[in-house]
Formats: C-alpha cells, sequence, structure tokens
C-alpha cells in the first residue's frame, strides 16, 4: 500500500505546517519507491497533494504520482490494491498494468463525464483502498477510505459483539451472586454496565469510591475569598470528581435501561480509616511499593469492601449497604488497548502512530506484573473475584490487530482523541455523558493521591517509606 497524503484551506488564512510535515514523515514511509507533491491556489482555496509510492504492479519503469491528465485538469494520488473487477474486463487486475494509471486514464479519456465515469469504476473494484480527486477546473475535491480495516461502522459492529460477548460470559452463571462494578462514571466502567444491562436481570451495583483528602480540602477552604463561606457553605468532603460523574453517568444508564435497576453505592472513606488501613494495603500490594501504587491499592481496597450508601431517588433518604456481589467487572485493559494515558498522546507527537504501537504494545506485556497481580490480592481479599472484559483473548486480538489509528485519533481531536473507538461504541449505545469525558486516573478522581502536605511533593513513582 502507497501513501498519500491531502490539505486544503483558504490562502487568507495562516497556517501552521509543524501538523502537515508530521503527517508527511509518516506518509513517506508507506512507499519509498518515490515521493512527490503538487500545490496550487484555486479560487481562494490553497490544495496540496503528496504521494509516496510502493511499486507492486505495473512493467517498466516505476509509475509516480501524484498522476495528472494530459490537460493537468485532473491529479489523483491513489493506495491500493485492486484484487477482483466484476466483469470481464482484467485490465484492472493485471499485475502487467499500474491501478492508479488505468484508473486516470479512463478518467481522462474523451467525452467522458468524470464522476459518473469514476463511480462506475469504482464500483467494480475488490480490494482495500484510498484515494484522492482534484478536478482544477470545477474545484470539485474527492476523497475515499474504503478499507475493510479502516471501516468504522464495520469495526464498530464487530468491537461491540466482541466485548458484548465478553461481559456475557463474565456476568452471567455467576450462583447466587449479584455482579458488581467498580464504577467511576468514566468511558470503560460505563460501557460495561451498559453492555452487563444486556444480560443481568438482578440489581447491579456501581460502587465508586471517595476519600477525605485533607490536602485538597484544605486547599478549597483556603481559596475561599470570604471566610465567612466556609461555615455558611462547608465543603461536602466527598465531592471528589468521580462522584460527581458517577452520579451523573449512572442517572444516565437508569433512563437508558430502565429495565436494569443500577444501584450507586457511594463508598466515602474518612482520612482516618484510610491510615488505620495502611499496613493490610501495603502488605497486600507487595511487591509493588511505589507512591502511586499505594494510592490506587488503596482506592481499589475500599471500593471493592464495597460499603457505603445508597440514595433512594425516590424518597430523597439513604440507607447503609454493602453490596453482596462477589463479582467485580474491572474496566482494566481499556486503555492500554486503545490509547486511553497522556503518555500515549505524548508518544504519538515524538513519533507518530509507530510510536504509538510501540508504548501500547510495551502496556500490554507489562499488565499482569504491574497491575494484575495487585489488583486480585486486593479483591481477594474482600472474597470478591475481579473479571477483565476488556482482557478478554478475543477483545486483545481484535484490538491489537487494529492500525492504531482505527483506535486514536490524536491528529483529528486534540482533546478526546484517546480511546477513539470505545468513544465511539458508547455513543452508539446513547453514553453521550461518559463518550464526552477525559480521562482521569482514579488516584486523582477519588482524591486517594497526595493525601497531606508533605505527599504532595513527592512523586507517584518514588518508593514508599514503610512505617515503623
Amino acid at each position: 500500500m502507497c501513501g498519500i497524503g491531502f490539505r486544503a484551506w483558504r490562502t487568507e488564512s495562516s497556517r501552521t505546517s509543524e501538523a502537515w510535515e508530521s503527517v508527511l514523515q509518516q506518509v513517506r514511509r508507506r512507499g519509498m519507491d518515490s515521493h512527490d507533491t503538487v500545490a496550487r491556489d484555486m479560487q481562494g482555496l490553497h490544495v496540496e497533494l503528496f504521494a509516496s509510492v510502493l511499486c507492486l504492479r505495473g512493467a517498466g519503469d516505476i509509475t509516480s504520482q501524484p498522476l495528472k491528465s494530459k490537460d493537468e485538469r485532473l491529479w489523483l494520488v491513489w493506495n491500493g490494491q485492486i484484487f477482483e473487477c466484476e466483469n470481464d474486463d482484467d485490465a484492472l487486475v493485471d499485475a502487467r498494468v499500474n491501478d492508479a494509471r488505468v484508473l486516470m486514464d479512463r478518467l481522462d479519456a474523451p467525452g467522458q463525464d468524470i464522476l459518473s465515469t469514476l463511480m462506475a469504476t469504482l464500483g467494480l473494484f475488490d480490494g482495500p483502498y484510498a484515494f484522492v480527486l482534484v478536478d482544477n477546473a470545477t474545484r470539485l475535491i474527492l476523497c475515499e477510505p474504503h478499507a475493510p480495516i479502516s471501516d468504522e461502522a464495520v469495526l464498530l459492529r464487530d468491537f461491540d459483539r466482541i466485548l458484548s460477548e465478553s461481559v456475557r460470559c463474565r456476568v452471567q452463571g455467576i450462583r447466587g451472586s449479584r455482579v458488581a462494578i467498580l464504577f467511576s462514571g468514566g468511558l470503560d466502567c460505563t460501557v460495561l454496565a451498559a453492555l452487563a444491562a444486556r444480560y443481568v436481570k438482578e440489581p447491579m451495583d456501581l460502587l465508586n469510591v471517595s476519600f477525605e483528602n485533607p490536602r485538597a480540602i484544605a486547599a478549597a477552604y483556603k481559596s475561599m475569598t470570604d471566610p465567612v463561606d466556609a461555615h455558611t457553605f462547608p465543603i461536602d468532603p466527598y465531592a471528589v470528581p468521580d462522584r460527581v460523574t458517577a452520579r451523573d453517568s449512572c442517572a444516565q444508564l437508569a433512563a437508558l435501561f430502565p429495565a436494569c435497576q443500577f444501584r450507586l453505592v457511594e463508598v466515602n472513606v474518612p482520612y482516618a480509616e484510610y491510615a488505620a488501613h495502611l499496613d493490610i494495603i501495603q502488605a497486600l500490594m507487595y511487591p509493588q511499593a511505589t507512591v502511586m501504587d499505594l494510592s490506587i491499592a488503596a482506592a481499589l481496597f475500599f471500593a471493592s469492601r464495597g460499603t457505603g450508601i445508597v440514595h433512594n431517588i425516590n424518597s430523597d433518604t439513604c440507607a447503609s449497604y454493602t453490596s453482596t456481589a462477589r463479582v467485580l467487572l474491572s474496566g482494566l485493559g481499556a486503555d492500554e488497548l486503545l490509547a486511553g494515558y497522556a503518555r500515549h498522546r505524548q508518544a504519538w507527537r515524538h513519533g507518530g502512530y509507530d510510536t504509538l504501537t510501540q508504548e501500547l504494545q510495551m502496556d500490554l506485556d507489562r499488565i499482569p506484573t504491574r497491575n494484575l497481580g495487585r489488583d486480585d490480592r486486593i479483591f481477594s481479599s474482600h472474597n470478591r473475584e475481579a473479571r477483565y472484559p476488556y482482557l478478554a483473548r478475543s477483545v486483545t486480538t481484535f484490538l491489537a490487530s487494529l492500525p492504531a489509528q482505527a483506535k486514536a485519533c490524536f491528529e483529528q481531536d486534540h482533546e478526546l482523541g484517546d480511546k477513539h473507538l470505545l468513544r465511539c461504541l458508547a455513543r452508539s449505545l446513547g453514553l453521550t455523558y461518559a463518550a464526552s469525558l477525559p480521562k482521569r486516573a482514579i488516584q486523582f478522581g477519588a482524591r486517594s493521591a497526595k493525601m497531606d502536605t508533605q505527599g504532595a511533593q513527592v512523586k507517584g513513582n518514588a518508593p514508599l517509606v514503610r512505617r515503623s
């Protein structure tokens, strides 16, 4: 497959070339046999086409791109392979003939209606292709990425089917037990809740944890300009970011799936209780022993304990509650498979999708040692089993087979380009709120990180100092 690039913008607007140069750097790698560019102004519109060629067909000299018609009215960049045609004319699949040249010759034939000829010719093709055709006379620009692997509708359908089946296998057939979900209200866990709603008939516990963080509370009071406000409007120590998103996502789930009863269990952890359990938590997470590991482990420990309060919306009351679910669904793996971390965006910025792919593979390889052992010991300490739908072999195989561009769209969306495929799935399920949320790590969403002034100065990868 060759590489093609296209950009167009109004000539009166200023335009930086940094993004374009980054694109060209990646496109050049796709075809080293030749590369070239054409550009021109078209009545206030600047158009530029670039192509690199990986020559696999045609006899004799390499057919360089972009191609131009005889009168230079048409410009074409073509990336594809034509394997079959639906009529007896096999010129398009002849290994001795360059397919891009054949397409241009057909469009350039005298008396042809360009659009009709193009549509008719493309209708004969079987094979993956992408192209850009510019008609300089009419200022018509046609683009299409026609390839099974990049067809988002097909990908979305397959992803829904595969992930949904992974969830089904993990929530059905549980003897006398409910299902609970570790629930921040974010993208990963809300999608799991929606898919589980297809199969779970009993009430489903959504476990949401919040910590009384003395440092964060002190900072909030300090920011109040009027000291009276501290007495008149006391700060809720548990109104952390994940509590807000959990309530909103739970409300949308309840509206979308009225047949399923979602029970939001709000787990509030006073600082004194957190401190009293530090030795237990550190023993469970060992040999992981960094500041970040502790903040994550603490959040998982209290969330999976499942003791909190449940609000009754109808009566505006709340009651103490402890989940009896023995199976917990976790969203672990979604970030590693679908480029959800901030450093994934940095990897893309530094080296494009090739570097991002390497970063994703590294994350997937180290999940067992970095996450699963630690988390399993914590969950099982409460007589519960964690299950990870995103890490099912069928899901990891499917996602690992996709190019990074199908999972992240950093060049198109500078804020929410991470986990693009999962965001699309969430929107297709009606989860518009969760689909629009940026990534937020559990230790910051629940405020289990940097619990005191001294801890605020320590980096997450710093080793823990064990208490005597």
